[in-house]
């Protein structure tokens, strides 16, 4: 069967408050993430909530790798969309992984069919 990509949700749970609150930590562990996993970053935007939390992500050439984080609940969501196999999938969670420091993590696979 033919897919156009696989998206991969990756669920961080329990995570240090102060590691998901601001908008440079988050968006320098996304882009280094992304290199990590030999991506190829087009653009990256982030927003910054008040009083804390964000919600951003990447364009790649792959596709995109997008971020929305709830500090109040220790907690941050990851969707990412690959159409091709240059892209390290495992690299890019392993980083986000050493970065955000969760204590657990729920991973969903999803094949997008032609």
């Amino acid at each position: 069967m033919k897919t156009l990509g696989q998206r991969t949700i990756v669920d961080f749970v329990s995570c240090p408050q102060e590691l998901l609150e601001k908008v440079p930590f988050i968006k320098q562990s996304m882009e280094l993430a992304a290199l990590d996993g030999s991506a190829h970053i087009v653009e990256s935007n982030f927003h910054q909530f008040h009083p804390y939390g964000v919600s951003g992500g990447l364009i790649i050439q792959e596709s995109h790798i997008m971020i929305h984080t709830w500090p109040e609940y220790n907690f941050a969501t990851v969707d990412i969309f690959t159409c091709g196999t240059e892209m390290d999938v495992d690299k890019v969670i392993s980083s986000l992984i050493s970065r955000l420091q969760p204590e657990t993590i729920k991973t969903n696979l999803i094949s997008c069919p032609l």
